[in-house]
């Protein structure tokens, strides 16, 4: 989960935790304070004496002493001031803070307070459970609004508490009963175990499917580890898009920088500002360290892009930090005073006193065009960043719309030592509009964060705001110059042949040959027949959608009725498998590598391919190609090749819960559709996509291929000269055995971006095309959202391909109408032929957004 850092940060920093103080001497602590006082609609208590200071955290059930504080005739050195503002006004500084908090003064303690839990013994489940109950029901303000019944929560739950429970069992019930809240500033922290709720978002949910889509290989990535590797692939992409010279981040000390900022080569200004905490080069520094840093650090950005044309402000992983920090930021693009933000505490136990933020116009404010950049993970303070932003005229926020958790988060102790945080105040920008939990949606929608980025190196947002401006966001590149840059990549590569095709705003401007395509040097041209590898499962997926169109089949269709065997998946979970989930590799069948590998054969003597290639004996030297032998083997409860590695529920996932990315699942969903419509599956994909489509030179490659289709090679490592691997398939065909060529794959990917359209002809219904590249399940995947079988990333649809002696890739853009097919006979083994298919992806996606007539 990411950091929310109003929660981390409150958690290191809150009042009370006993920190230091650098004063020696003590102020005098004025008689006049003397008395209970209140902190209304927050659950604090501060009972003041001649001698202590009490501190009080309660409900109306129950109370908990927090502190007793020694006055030692002056402030204790938790508190920095104390003042009044009224007889029955109390503000108070605690260390390190920025700004009070004020306090009401009452005549007696709570009624619960007068008998506060004692916390020192032995503590029940039931007390905890209690008081954490009460607490969000006291103090929560967004019951409602978050559609929780609050009381059906206690009712459900209460039940299950017992005094003998352990902690794991009671920790598990409250972190259950809050989850439906997702509210990112809502927490739990035991020593053993920690909750934080989240509100789903693409790239929350894209962190999961990256760390589970590693289960294919037999592991689970832990997702901190996903994080950490995005947020480095975020900086280096961010550095990509700036020049060298200008390039400038902070802090120096840290890998992970909360400011990164610099020009473009058309002096675009860019500023990432990564949190609204962490400014001080110190680990431990106070809120007034870390102010005093930002205004340095800020002294000498704001500088350095004072003279650009236009600036583009990018907070879309900024979760947060310091309400005053994003305030002092907004500042310096102050060209006229404004209200900020209302805030108020507001829920059962009553009414905070109001909060009003203003900032004054700055003196020498950036007030050229500011495009601020967003994300459904922009957070808290960031959002207060935002709502601020967003009342100067000179501001666009563009993007996805914020998370929705603006509230400060107001953090108590549990009787038994453990803490737990929630949202107390509704906050409300200038006009009184309220953006709890829907976010501040932006000015012009775009894609914010999706992993094609990373993999791409390139953001969709920034590439849209330089466009906007008129700015090349990809360098330029002519036809001659491609041309003669993949030549020198695949010679540098030893990469045999590539045949390429590049769609610009709807069009074919590019379509070529390169290297060759067999031993006899036949070079290669944009008609050479390729086989495309998985590629091919996206003209599997279009079959599909066109037999859901035409109502020959319904998606959610279960699939076990269809088979001439009985299917097996444990736990009973047989009759629960869809289409749907075979298409979106949710369905728990993934491939087991040990029976996987050996479904590759070679064509005329049935050898397994992949004893010769590993030259042991790990499958059956013959292989049997009978596809409905095969399933029969590897999903009946008696098949010879049925193990648990079959299944995701090996990894403790059913039907539906787990993305893993499944070869076989997809040849199921064909030889269903096939037994469905009694027709072979060749047949109707020809029927369904290739004849609708002229795709003249497209079929299966199921029997020996002609003598135009490019060989298959590999690289002799001794020699480094190219040769052929056998004439191969695999027993379950359609996840990787179509034989096409670039130029035929353009009418496809014309047809996909533009609904159906091809040359102004409807060949595929706009109905089924939208269905086709929309997201088919709620399941985590690695990309975004899966389509049928399509990766969908914002407006980029892609899938690419490997298989021994292949490499293929198919990328559009539904937007732009851009979009690359690459199709080549490097092999999957061979790593330098991966990187030279990379670095000219790279250079195909630059001519297709940058081609000029």
């Amino acid at each position: 989960m990411l950091k929310k850092y109003k929660v981390i940060g409150l958690l290191i920093s809150a009042p009370f935790m006993l920190m230091g103080c650098n004063s020696e001497k003590k102020p005098e602590l004025d008689n006049s304070f003397i008395g209970v006082w209140q902190k209304t609609a927050y659950g604090e208590i501060l009972d003041i004496s001649k001698e202590t200071i009490l501190r009080y955290e309660y409900n109306q059930h129950s109370c908990i002493k927090t502190h007793t504080l020694q006055r030692n005739n002056g402030l204790p050195p938790e508190i920095s001031a104390l003042s009044r503002t009224s007889n029955n006004m109390l503000n108070v500084t605690y260390q390190g803070e920025l700004s009070s908090n004020p306090f009401t003064k009452t005549s007696t303690l709570p009624t619960s307070c007068k008998s506060p839990i004692n916390t020192t013994g032995q503590v029940s489940a039931t007390q905890t459970f209690d008081h954490f109950w009460h607490t969000f029901n006291d103090y929560y303000a967004f019951f409602e609004l978050r559609e929780v019944d609050w009381q059906a929560q206690y009712d459900q739950f209460k039940p299950l508490i017992t005094d003998t429970m352990d902690d794991e069992a009671l920790f598990t019930i409250m972190s259950t009963m809050v989850e439906p809240l997702q509210d990112g500033h809502v927490f739990l922290s035991a020593e053993q175990f920690e909750f934080s709720g989240a509100k789903p978002s693409p790239l929350l949910d894209a962190i999961q499917g990256l760390a589970r889509a590693s289960l294919r290989t037999g592991q689970e990535l832990d997702e901190s580890d996903v994080i950490s590797s995005l947020i480095a692939s975020h900086q280096s992409i961010t550095s990509t898009y700036i020049t060298p010279a200008s390039l400038r981040a902070l802090p120096e000390t840290k890998d992970t920088k909360t400011f990164i900022w610099g020009k473009t080569t058309d002096n675009i200004g860019i500023l990432t500002i990564n949190n609204m905490a962490d400014f001080d080069a110190l680990e431990d520094a106070s809120n007034a360290d870390q102010s005093q840093a930002l205004q340095s650090q800020l002294d000498m950005i704001m500088p350095d892009l004072a003279e650009t044309d236009a600036l583009i402000v990018d907070i879309r992983i900024n979760t947060g930090g310091s309400d005053n920090l994003a305030l002092a930021i907004a500042g310096r693009f102050a060209t006229q005073d404004i209200l900020a933000f209302n805030k108020q505490a507001i829920n059962k136990s009553g009414l905070g006193t109001p909060v009003r933020a203003l900032i004054k116009q700055h003196n020498a404010p950036y007030n050229k065009p500011v495009y601020l950049l967003t994300s459904q993970i922009t957070t808290s303070a960031a959002e207060i960043f935002t709502m601020a932003m967003r009342q100067f005229s000179h501001v666009t926020q563009v993007g996805e719309e914020t998370s929705g958790e603006f509230s400060d988060v107001l953090s108590f102790t549990l009787p038994n030592g453990w803490v737990m945080g929630l949202s107390n105040e509704v906050y409300r920008n200038a006009q009184g509009e309220n953006f709890e939990r829907v976010g501040i949606s932006p000015h012009i929608n775009v894609s914010a964060f999706n992993t094609y980025e990373m993999d791409s190196h390139r953001f969709a947002s920034y590439d849209y705001v330089l466009n906007h401006l008129g700015k090349q966001s990809y360098l330029p590149l002519e036809p001659h110059e491609f041309t003669a840059q993949v030549n020198e990549i695949m010679a540098k590569y030893h990469l045999p042949g590539l045949s390429a095709a590049i769609i610009h705003e709807g069009a074919t401007v590019f379509s070529a040959g390169f290297g060759v395509q067999d031993l006899n040097n036949t070079a290669v041209s944009a008609d050479t027949p390729f086989f495309l590898a998985s590629v091919s499962k996206v003209l599997v997926g279009a079959t599909l959608a066109q037999a859901v169109d035409k109502k020959h089949i319904s998606l959610d269709e279960k699939i076990a009725p269809l088979l001439p065997f009985p299917l097996y998946v444990p736990n009973n979970q047989a009759n629960e498998i869809s289409f749907r989930h075979l298409i979106t590799h949710t369905s728990s069948i993934i491939d087991n590598p040990s029976i996987f590998n050996c479904t590759y054969y070679v064509l005329d003597s049935q050898v397994s391919l992949y004893n010769l290639m590993t030259e042991e004996d790990l499958c059956p030297s013959q292989v049997d190609a009978n596809l409905p032998e095969f399933f029969r083997q590897y999903l009946s409860d008696k098949g010879t090749f049925n193990t648990p590695q079959n299944y995701s529920q090996q990894y403790d996932y059913s039907v539906g819960e787990v993305h893993i990315y499944s070869n076989i699942a997809t040849d199921l969903a064909a030889y269903a559709l096939a037994n469905k419509l009694d027709t072979p599956f060749t047949e109707l994909s020809q029927r369904y996509v290739f004849t609708p489509l002229n795709m003249h030179n497209t079929y299966w490659g199921l029997d020996t291929p002609s003598s135009d289709v490019a060989k298959r090679l590999y690289l002799d490592p001794i020699t480094m000269q190219p040769a052929v691997y056998p004439n191969y398939r695999s027993i379950t065909y359609a996840d990787g055995s179509v034989i096409s060529t670039a130029n035929d794959l353009t009418y496809f990917l014309k047809a996909a971006m533009n609904k159906g359209k091809v040359d102004g002809k409807q060949v595929f219904s706009r109905n089924m095309v939208n269905q086709m590249l929309s997201s088919q399940t709620e399941t985590p995947t690695h990309s975004r959202d899966i389509g049928y079988f399509w990766q969908l990333d914002g407006d980029i649809i892609h899938h690419n391909g490997a298989d021994p002696g292949v490499l293929t890739y198919l990328i559009g853009d539904t937007r732009t109408q851009n979009g690359i097919i690459l199709l080549s006979n490097g092999d999957i083994n061979v790593d330098m032929h991966g990187e030279a298919l990379d670095e000219i992806k790279t250079l195909a996606l630059r001519l297709a957004y940058t081609y000029q007539p």
